[in-house]
């Protein structure tokens, strides 16, 4: 009796559950201090809490939303990464190595929307093998996209974090292997 209504509900559903975020409001229900402190100094901040902003202007060049491009900017300070590699679809890399660092530090590794997903496993194997905080913009843009963002994180022990419209993977040895849907 309800079998051609059940489709429609369920998507229904779903659609709504994906974008009201109550499972980890404001950091509730998560118990690892690290995902906390992001949730509360990258994910609820609505403006850049550090002097550096070239990461900021950067991706405003390059046509990323404010709001995203201020929660990078958060993260990377949070993180206490000094330098940034974006990733553009015509397969060429901007990097940003200050002064004072060595290019051997953990780098923000961050791909852009369009990027193939040959390119996008690679950058993530150099990620995994340098420690750094890989960030994809727009992974669920195509089937293959979010196919090899999804392998990623159960191919290399990582804090992964998905928001829909970004994916974060953390490749640091000291933390729990953990994904998240916030």
């Amino acid at each position: 009796m309800f079998q051609g209504i059940a489709k429609p509900i369920s998507r229904v559903y779903f659609g709504v559950r994906s974008r009201i975020h109550l499972r980890h409001f404001r950091g509730r229900s998560i118990h690892s201090p690290f995902m906390y402190g992001m949730v509360r100094h990258v994910f609820m901040r609505n403006r850049i809490d550090s002097d550096d902003q070239r990461l900021y202007e950067c991706l405003r060049a390059e046509g990323v939303k404010s709001s995203t491009a201020i929660m990078l900017q958060n993260l990377q300070t949070y993180c206490t990464l000094h330098q940034f590699i974006l990733t553009t679809p015509q397969g060429s890399e901007k990097r940003q190595f200050p002064d004072n660092t060595l290019p051997s530090e953990r780098k923000l590794r961050v791909i852009l929307p369009g990027v193939q997903p040959r390119t996008l496993i690679d950058t993530a194997r150099e990620a995994a093998l340098e420690h750094d905080v890989l960030v994809i913009l727009a992974p669920h843009l195509t089937r293959r996209g979010r196919e090899a963002a999804q392998s990623i994180r159960h191919r290399y022990p990582c804090v992964s974090v998905d928001r829909g419209n970004l994916m974060i993977f953390i490749f640091d040895p000291k933390l729990q292997p953990q994904h998240y849907h916030i």
